[in-house]
Order: C-alpha cells, then structure tokens, then sequence
C-alpha cells in the first residue's frame, strides 16, 4: 500500500456515493453509470500507478446490481461525515 491509500478509498467511496446518488434506483441506470468511459478516464487519471482502483469500483457496483436486480437499494450514510 502506499501513501495514497486513503485517497484512494476516499475517491472509490465517493464514486460509489455518486452512482448510487444518479441511479434513479434503476438496474439498467448502475449498470450504464458504471461503464461510463469517463470513469475509466477519471481513474487512470487521478491514479496511473494502480490498475486495480477502477476493478475495485467495478466489484463494489457489482454487488449493487444483484441487489438491484432483486428489489433491493442500500442507502448509505457515512457515519464519519459529519465530523
């Protein structure tokens, strides 16, 4: 791991946030939001040195659409974003 890490989970974390936020609760919505080029641009971007910030994503949002699929939307709060 290197110094950047919690840059790097902020930046995963506040991704997922967004996806979640411009969904609409839609499964066709995540799907088209999380392979949205510009994201892939974003990452390498932000982060060249890590290939596997954006698959890290791509799990995460992986698991949001079996949710999805079956009816079920997580909101998520942050618990520390208020401090």
């Amino acid at each position: 791991m290197t110094v950047e890490t919690p840059d790097r989970f902020g930046w995963v974390n506040d991704k997922l946030s967004e996806i979640r936020a411009n969904s609409d609760r839609t499964v066709a919505k995540i799907e088209e939001l999380t392979r949205d080029p510009a994201l892939e641009r974003e990452a390498r971007e932000k982060f060249p040195d890590d290939p596997y910030i954006l698959k890290i994503l791509h799990w995460a949002m992986e698991n949001e659409r079996i949710l999805a699929r079956h009816g079920v939307f997580i909101d998520y709060v942050d618990p520390f974003g208020e401090l």
